[in-house]
């Protein structure tokens, strides 16, 4: 019963309160009226019955309620409305993720409708989203299998970028340095915490004793490095000389790895508009320009032994 029919019945009902006022009481007035709400005003009213005592409390209670019901009954379809009209959170999201893709669309003039073009345009504007996501999968993968390229995997240089309509391309960041007297080429690799020289280069270079050690360390394709010890370095870029403690491996992709140790001890500084690297260490300043990188080969081996059986 709404409650204008409900103010209605009451005053009929009052009516006959009036007439019959010695043989019925208030409250048996209030039970009449609460038989003939809804369950959702029915369980309030109740809950609040102690505090009613007269039948005008009870109507004027029961008006606030059912009004704050319609009210949050209103909101909630109005939110149900929004939400179908508009993807949640729209104006918080990057608007790259939420734009369509204009390839398809320029593809050809004409196009015959499918049940997608149906779809609402808020709808249609949201499904780049996965495919974005496996578009950056496709790019983790391509960066591993071209040498850091199309992309920048840790120790890249982030502005290192060829101009190309195509494609973009970037470098790992190479110097020329003199380790223990003798010139050679280094990656400075900051996503490497430790630095690592390979074991042939250190065969070839004047170097102390070797403390033989073995570790395993997880590089960042999640194969393992077989480290066979440690030796101090000496550093030497521009005429300043720093020492550093590698690990000698025996499988490095390249000859020498100067890692975070080594740059956040001397405040190594990798300055890349300018495509250079600048230490400021024991009150000097020098710096040594980006070399070209050397090709890097790549061991390929497998996870698993597989067996291949006889024809």
């Amino acid at each position: 019963m709404k409650i204008n029919q409900l103010h209605r019945f009451m005053k009929m009902l009052f009516r006959k309160y009036r007439k019959a006022r010695q043989f019925i009481t208030e409250q048996q007035v209030i039970t009449v009226l609460q038989s003939g709400v809804k369950l959702s005003l029915k369980e309030y009213l109740i809950r609040n019955e102690k505090d009613i005592r007269r039948p005008e409390e009870w109507l004027q209670i029961a008006r606030e309620e059912e009004y704050m019901q319609n009210r949050i009954q209103q909101q909630r379809n109005n939110f149900y409305y929004e939400t179908k009209k508009q993807p949640f959170f729209e104006s918080t999201l990057p608007s790259a993720t939420i734009q369509s893709r204009p390839l398809n669309i320029r593809s050809s003039s004409r196009q015959t409708p499918t049940p997608h073009d149906s779809y609402p345009k808020q709808y249609r504007q949201l499904t780049p989203v996965p495919n974005d996501r496996i578009h950056q999968k496709q790019n983790n993968y391509e960066r591993t299998k071209h040498n850091w390229k199309m992309g920048s995997e840790d120790g890249d240089d982030p502005c290192g970028e060829k101009k190309s309509s195509t494609t973009r391309t970037f470098h790992p960041i190479f110097v020329k340095i003199i380790c223990n007297n003798t010139p050679q080429e280094a990656l400075i690799d900051t996503g490497s915490t430790i630095t690592i020289i390979h074991e042939c280069l250190l065969k070839n270079i004047p170097h102390k004793n070797l403390i033989k050690k073995t570790k395993n360390h997880l590089s960042a394709n999640c194969t393992t490095l077989n480290v066979i010890g440690e030796t101090t370095l000496e550093i030497n870029i521009s005429g300043l000389k720093t020492k550093v403690i590698a690990d000698v491996a025996t499988n490095l992709v390249t000859d020498l790895i100067l890692g975070s140790d080594w740059i956040q001890r001397n405040n190594v500084y990798i300055l890349t508009p300018e495509q250079r690297i600048m230490i400021r260490s024991k009150g000097k300043e020098v710096s040594t320009p980006f070399i070209t990188p050397p090709i890097l080969n790549y061991p390929a081996t497998l996870i698993n032994h597989i067996t291949i059986p006889p024809f």
